[in-house]
């Protein structure tokens, strides 16, 4: 069957018509194809030309491919750099692209560098017209922070930041020299209660606590605090840090939403009922961040809390171990209390160490914070090797203190040795 049909479709002189168009067809299309390979010589030629990144290269890549308006933004670079002017090569990109806000900026900058300013104010937010990301809006910021002009910089801020992403820390920089106005700033981040806006909001709040803006922070840590989860936690625990010691009031602000939002494991501190100490029981190890317990770090001392304390009450308290090469006095353990000012107060602690005649050396001390100054310190803790519960009742004086158990060797006797063991720590007010 496949000769017969084939014979068919033979013409006179015996050749077949499906050749014959076939023929025909690839005839045609040598032009084409010759053309494809023409072109696409001639644009790896402009590429390598384009890649040699020398005036005469780029001329050349740009006679060959005179249509590509990314080349002659290349040579109107090339020709400012030799001191010659641009701006045909930036103005045949824009007629080339119009839609490419790079060459709108490329002709801003020309025309700002001539002092043009209401031109290149134009061009700019052309690009941004034609471009509604970030990069045209950082270029208007910086224009406007050049020309002075406050208003209209932070306008341009509000609209980057919107679109922001990546390191922030060069738009941030550059809001601290356009102004130190610290709430007018504020104004120009996105609200903190919008996915973005924490994000750019912890951003800032870095920038703040790396460049030690700590009077700027609070309001934007609190706002931050609001909003939290988990994931933005480690930024809001280390503002709690920088700000525990000298601007107690500021950290005891967020570190109490932390614990009523539960982001940290303890009860809210009040110091007008008393309550202000965390983790008194000892039964979370720990953080050591905020007004929680920081632990002794001196060689011959090895303190443990939690789970993995030694003597103390099952499921808590802290244990003191001391070799006895340990120096003459040293801190062990402390936290910072945020006392209210004026108020009295009574500490309460339970602790046992193996009996001793001699003085132990250990006692509890309590300093208003910005005084070097012992403001309080109560007995040392004498050891009987039972539990002992000691109590001492002092004044508040300036508020904030700083709560701390340390050791001073006592004259006329060597080192202590031995564990000393912590079962609960209170303050509560009295009247």
């Amino acid at each position: 069957m496949n000769a017969v049909y084939y014979e068919r479709l033979r013409t006179p002189h015996g050749f077949p018509w499906r050749t014959a168009v076939e023929r025909t067809a690839c005839l045609l299309a040598l032009p084409l194809f010759a053309l494809g390979i023409w072109l696409t010589i001639r644009l790896a030629v402009a590429d390598a030309s384009i890649r040699q990144e020398t005036p005469e290269s780029i001329a050349e890549a740009v006679r060959l491919e005179s249509g590509n308006a990314a080349y002659h933004d290349l040579l109107a670079e090339s020709l400012e750099s030799e001191g010659r002017n641009p701006d045909a090569e930036h103005e045949l990109a824009v007629r080339l692209s119009p839609l490419e806000a790079s060459h709108w900026i490329g002709l801003a900058t020309r025309a700002e560098v001539e002092r043009d300013y209401p031109r290149a104010e134009k061009y700019l937010l052309q690009a941004a017209k034609v471009n509604v990301g970030f990069e045209p809006r950082w270029y208007l910021m910086n224009f406007y922070f050049r020309r002075g002009n406050l208003p209209e910089f932070s306008v341009w801020t509000r609209r980057a930041l919107a679109m922001s992403y990546g390191d922030l820390t060069p738009v941030f920089r550059l809001c601290w020299l356009a102004t130190n106005d610290a709430h007018a700033i504020e104004t120009m981040l996105p609200s903190a209660d919008q996915p973005a806006g924490k994000k750019t909001q912890l951003q800032y709040l870095q920038f703040l606590l790396d460049t030690r803006r700590l009077d700027a922070a609070r309001p934007v840590a609190r706002n931050i605090a609001l909003q939290a989860d988990a994931a933005n936690l480690p930024v809001l625990i280390q503002y709690c840090d920088a700000m525990v010691d000298g601007h107690t009031d500021a950290a005891f602000e967020v570190w109490n939403v932390l614990c009523r939002r539960k982001l940290v494991p303890f009860e809210p501190l009040s110091p007008a009922d008393g309550h202000v100490i965390t983790n008194g029981d000892f039964r979370i190890k720990p953080t050591e961040h905020g007004f929680d317990w920081r632990l002794s770090r001196v060689d011959g001392v090895f303190v443990t809390a939690g789970a993995a304390s030694e003597g103390a009450a099952a499921g808590g308290g802290a244990s003191i171990e001391m070799s006895g090469n340990q120096p003459e006095q040293c801190l062990l353990l402390a936290q910072i209390v945020p006392l209210a000012p004026g108020h009295k107060y009574r500490l309460d602690y339970e602790y046992r160490g193996d009996a001793v005649d001699e003085d132990s050396g250990l006692n509890w001390q309590i300093v208003s914070l910005g005084s070097q100054a012992t403001d309080i310190q109560s007995e040392h803790l004498k050891m009987t090797g039972d539990w002992v519960t000691g109590h001492l009742s002092f004044n508040a004086g300036g508020g904030p203190a700083r709560l701390s158990l340390r050791y001073k060797r006592a004259l006329g006797t060597v080192r202590h040795q031995g564990i000393v063991a912590l079962r609960s720590v209170s303050i509560e007010a009295v009247p």
